[in-house]
């Protein structure tokens, strides 16, 4: 699966995240997505590998 910079999807509580970034970082492929806090009234970014990023729709992030 291709994954762009600007593609939405909800994670398990439903907050709704943007892929900020995708690049290489040797042989692997590194997704960095945001999501707002509201709480604190800023972005939240996290990093994670494209593969350990994926497992995570198996367990309810859907795409929008």
């Amino acid at each position: 699966m291709e994954i762009k910079r600007g593609m939405i999807f909800r994670n398990l509580e439903g907050t709704k995240c943007y892929v900020a970034n995708v690049f290489k970082e040797g042989e692997n492929e590194v997704v960095t997505y945001r999501y707002w806090m509201k709480r604190r009234k800023r972005w939240r970014f996290e990093t994670d590998f494209k593969d350990l990023f994926l497992i995570a729709f198996d367990y309810g992030w859907k795409w929008e």
